[in-house]
């Protein structure tokens, strides 16, 4: 009979052993992403901010941002395919265009993002920032939309959008007003 209470205590043991790793890692993981973003200058020209630019190829829909991301949990985040979407009455009309280099006269190549890579993984308890450029050049099939969007996959590869704002995007020559300050993006539910 010693040799069943043994094996009860063990069995007891074992189950209470996985019970507090399931409870630890659920703890680990409460809390969130937060993500801010500033509109900046365009890298290359040192002046442009984010709106429509005439080029000689056509207009060009040009937003230089730097996003940053805040990991409130324990557990290493991962946030893939970072990109803008430009959104029609609530649709989604069209995804930007990631600029991953910019060539600096007399300073080399620059690489955007992480690396020139649009997907990063975000420590427990770590902020990271991240300078961005997004380009689309006008074409017949993106009509007139009213808000852009940020979207990226967390780590079971399920879509995460934010809203950056709304915004006159009538493919006409101008330039948005750049915000001075962080903005927090709200996530749709």
């Amino acid at each position: 009979m010693d040799w069943l209470s043994t094996l009860i205590g063990a069995a007891i043991g074992f189950v209470s052993s996985i019970g507090i790793i399931v409870v630890q890692r659920l703890f680990d993981r409460a809390g969130k992403l937060e993500i801010y973003a500033k509109v900046v200058y365009d890298r290359l020209t040192g002046s442009n901010t984010w709106g429509f630019q005439k080029r000689a190829d056509g207009i060009l829909l040009n937003i230089p941002i730097w996003i940053e991301i805040q990991n409130l949990s324990n557990s290493t985040r991962i946030l893939r395919d970072i990109n803008l979407l430009l959104v029609s009455g609530g649709k989604e009309i069209a995804t930007m265009v990631q600029g991953t280099k910019v060539d600096q006269e007399n300073r080399g190549v620059y690489f955007y993002a992480n690396g020139g890579s649009y997907s990063l993984s975000v420590a427990g308890g770590e902020i990271k920032r991240i300078d961005c450029h997004f380009l689309l050049k006008s074409r017949t099939d993106v009509p007139h939309f009213d808000e852009i969007k940020l979207r990226y996959f967390d780590e079971k590869n399920r879509p995460r959008k934010f809203s950056l704002g709304k915004v006159e995007g009538d493919w006409c020559i101008k330039e948005f007003p750049r915000n001075e300050d962080w903005i927090k993006l709200r996530e749709e539910k």
